[in-house]
């Protein structure tokens, strides 16, 4: 029987397709790139501390309400050893450490039952039962984007700084301010350095009382001289403060938030520049942006250095005070109607207005009242 030329039971030809590592090593850093984006959290546990990672965080990046943080690598970044080494290349490139958690805190204990001297993690996930920082390594990242929460009214006595993970439940979390450069000392080790920092930061909420009135207005000393533990020579520094909400609705509580929310700015400017110094006492000035975040209502200020300018050039921000704040409605039916500035005039009078109901607010700020007590602080220092 002479077989049908049009039907073969023989076997295709394998055809060889190009192998993965014959592309250009740019391309394969696109792919890593992709591949870190589809789990982008980690958990390092390093020096009796835990250390939240993530990929790629910036301000272009939409923030996780409750990011999931993995206690190992993932299993694409095991297929050979050049992709282990080639992926966390590519890691280390956008690493950035976003949070610290010291191993006692409400989250560990909700997870794990201590035993004596042993810790048995009782979670799913084995949270620190896998080592992670055999792969990932905390003296390799160059970036620090710790959300912090600093008790910035009033004189700081306590050597402890707040520190809250955005979108965590388990409450407050401390830690020693030694930590601050001891961790800077980890990120500046040899081949590295740490080049840029970020923090977050919170006004508290005032109480309101009877004698809380204009009136009686008093100025608070905003303090935050720990940041100056840090060092200098970072090439860029950028804070952000959190927009206010008030829950309890007053003139004199606007009024002395907004009044620290100004001082607020002026010191982490000043905190910015001090970071920013250059390490050899070079001749520079700064260059600096600051803008409003029209999602979150959240003020952000980049610092690094620049060429040299006019003091007053230099100290100009383009978002002075509050901008923007949410308050609970007096009926309480809905939370967080947005007030917006409208203006501010020469003689300190602010007016906000509300986007929901078109209802003003108008409030005289003591400025003179900021002003001497900035100039007296010159003077003390």
């Amino acid at each position: 029987m002479i077989p049908d030329p049009e039907i073969s039971t023989a076997l295709a030809p394998v055809v060889n397709s190009p192998s993965f590592f014959s592309l250009p090593r740019e391309l394969r850093d696109v792919v890593y790139h992709n591949l870190w984006l589809l789990s982008p959290h980690y958990i390092l546990m390093q020096h009796g501390r835990r250390f939240d990672i993530s990929y790629l965080l910036d301000d272009r990046t939409p923030p996780a309400a409750y990011p999931r943080f993995l206690p190992f690598p993932p299993p694409w970044l095991l297929a050979s050893r050049t992709i282990l080494n080639e992926g966390l290349s590519q890691f280390y490139r956008q690493a950035c450490c976003t949070g610290i958690w010291r191993p006692d805190c409400a989250h560990w204990l909700s997870c794990c039952s201590n035993e004596g001297e042993q810790q048995e993690c009782t979670c799913e996930d084995k949270c620190h039962a896998i080592l992670p920082h055999r792969l990932l390594d905390l003296s390799r990242i160059h970036h620090i984007n710790v959300p912090q929460t600093f008790p910035i009214v009033g004189r700081i006595t306590s050597p402890y700084v707040y520190v809250e993970l955005k979108g965590h439940e388990s409450g407050a979390k401390w830690i020693h301010e030694t930590q601050i450069p001891y961790l800077a000392h980890l990120l500046r080790s040899k081949p590295n350095k740490l080049h840029s920092l970020a923090m977050h930061f919170c006004l508290p909420e005032h109480p309101i009382s009877p004698r809380y009135s204009v009136d009686h207005f008093q100025v608070h000393v905003i303090d935050v001289s720990g940041l100056h533990t840090i060092g200098t020579g970072l090439e860029q520094v950028q804070f952000s403060i959190q927009r206010p909400h008030f829950r309890q609705f007053s003139p004199g509580e606007i009024h002395l938030t907004a009044v620290t929310f100004r001082q607020t700015q002026r010191k982490l400017v000043c905190a910015a520049k001090l970071l920013t110094t250059a390490p050899h006492g070079e001749n520079h000035g700064w260059a600096s942006q600051d803008w409003i975040d029209e999602n979150t209502g959240n003020w952000h200020v980049r610092v690094k250095r620049g060429p040299v300018r006019q003091a007053d050039e230099d100290e100009r921000l383009e978002y002075p005070g509050l901008v923007c704040f949410t308050a609970s409605s007096p009926s309480y039916i809905h939370d967080g109607d947005w007030y917006r500035r409208i203006s501010e005039d020469e003689n300190g009078v602010v007016v906000w207005g509300c986007e929901q109901s078109g209802a003003r607010i108008s409030i005289r700020l003591r400025i003179r009242i900021l002003e001497e007590e900035s100039e007296a602080e010159k003077r003390v220092g």
